[in-house]
């Protein structure tokens, strides 16, 4: 069994697949991982650079684009690892990422999902943490509080505007754009639906 499965799928996303693949293996040294990458039809070359410049990936090839949950459930079907990181193709790892999250997941067992700070391109923070949706939240959203008040908890919304992701929190909803889970986690909540 691997310590880290790392899956990530990709459809028609050649140049930033090779980026990810690149800044992965820059960032796991040591660490024993496996990469699974799902193709999810990709018409671009996308699987046929996967086999050329990462013979080591397992590659799964989807004859239909599946969409992303089902994918990420192909892939996690096929994952080893007693940790399981769902990584989309357009992200790169700083480094040193991987061991970070992995090592707050040891200390913290009764987490079960943990989420980086994610930048943007452009050096402006992504939000990947929300709340679950309510009637107050829609509400600050449709009034447009949730940008006029952005400082305030109460009138932030969904989007959570209020915290600059500085810190540790738990939250209600994290974005699958890159996450980390305890395989006892995945297999008691299931795959993604």
């Amino acid at each position: 069994m691997h310590k880290l499965s790392v899956i990530i799928v990709s459809w028609n996303a050649r140049g930033y697949l090779r980026d990810c693949l690149n800044s992965i293996y820059k960032t796991i040294g040591q660490m024993e991982c496996e990469i699974i990458v799902v193709d999810n039809a990709s018409t671009d070359g996308s699987a046929e650079m996967v086999v050329a410049e990462f013979p080591a990936v397992k590659l799964i090839r989807s004859p239909v684009n599946l969409g992303f949950a089902k994918a990420n459930n192909l892939g996690l079907k096929a994952a080893s690892g007693s940790w399981l990181a769902l990584v989309n193709s357009d992200v790169v790892l700083h480094p040193n990422c991987f061991q970070e999250l992995v090592s707050f997941m040891e200390g913290q067992g009764d987490v079960g999902l943990v989420g980086p700070k994610i930048m943007g391109w452009d050096g402006f923070l992504q939000r990947t943490c929300r709340r679950l949706p309510t009637v107050w939240n829609t509400t600050c959203r449709m009034l447009a509080l949730d940008a006029v008040f952005s400082r305030w908890s109460l009138f932030s919304g969904r989007e959570m505007r209020h915290w600059k992701h500085d810190n540790q929190a738990e939250v209600e909803v994290l974005s699958g754009c890159f996450w980390l889970a305890r395989r006892e986690a995945v297999e008691k909540v299931g795959m993604l639906d």
